[in-house]
């Protein structure tokens, strides 16, 4: 099935639109065509145009586009809607939630970076804020190092950026947004970035104050007390003295004696 698709595309869509798709030795749509340079060798052909990496990925997403905006092959049971209405309108309810967080990880960018000054890394270009001090007592002792993931957007820049250290998740950073510091000229934007940062300013100088070490003092050694030991008394136990010992009547005596 995927492969006729994969056929039907090519035959419709990509062939159409691209002359140097397709194999020299298929016919009509499928065939590539190659202009004959006329000479005495009669052996010698145009070179082909070469695109780069850029416009091929370009060709593509309009060729999907094209594709997806086709009517739907089955209009008997779809009239009127198109290969891209029909997959919106029965997709699969029991799929997972879109997980930006492992989509990231494994086909996001990837860029090495570090934590400066305990609270923004540098990622694309770009400061983006902790989200607070508690994630530093995440990191391993005397590194600062960690790796930020993220997915691109049509521009190329990051949406949500993650960070991880050797294959741990640390947090889930917040770009540094910046703002006019001239009153006068400050837009709605620029109080709404100025009262965003000083919320995450307060946010760390409380965490500082809250786990801040104490002062350093002096202390006085303890004083040995002169109350006397208390003596302990032990009772004593009167045993009659008896010519000849009877064990049993010692023993019981011992067990149920009285003292003094």
């Amino acid at each position: 099935m995927l492969k006729a698709l994969n056929g039907a595309f090519k035959t419709t869509i990509a062939h159409k639109n691209h002359e140097a798709i397709g194999r020299w030795h298929n016919k009509g749509a499928r065939r590539v065509d190659q202009k004959k340079v006329s000479d005495s060798s009669n052996h010698t052909w145009e070179d082909r145009k070469y695109y780069t990496f850029e416009e091929l990925v370009a060709d593509d997403r309009r060729d999907c586009e094209e594709w997806n905006n086709t009517l739907h092959p089955n209009q008997k049971k779809y009239p009127g809607m198109t290969r891209w209405d029909v997959l919106v309108a029965k997709i699969n309810p029991t799929l997972r939630p879109l997980d930006k967080l492992t989509l990231s990880r494994y086909i996001g960018e990837k860029v090495d970076t570090s934590i400066r000054r305990n609270s923004t890394v540098r990622v694309a270009n770009a400061d983006w804020w902790l989200s607070g001090p508690e994630v530093l007592e995440q990191l391993e002792p005397n590194n600062r190092k960690v790796t930020a993931y993220y997915l691109p957007d049509e521009e190329g820049k990051p949406t949500d950026v993650f960070l991880y250290q050797n294959d741990r998740y640390l947090d889930k950073v917040r770009p540094v947004v910046t703002y006019n510091r001239v009153m006068a000229e400050q837009t709605e934007e620029d109080r709404v970035a100025y009262t965003e940062q000083n919320k995450v300013l307060s946010h760390f100088s409380k965490y500082l104050n809250d786990h801040a070490i104490g002062k350093v003092g002096t202390g006085t050694p303890d004083q040995p007390t002169d109350d006397p030991e208390e003596e302990l008394e032990l009772p004593r136990w009167n045993y009659p003295m008896i010519c000849q010992p009877n064990c049993r009547q010692i023993r019981n005596q011992i067990m149920n004696g009285t003292p003094e």
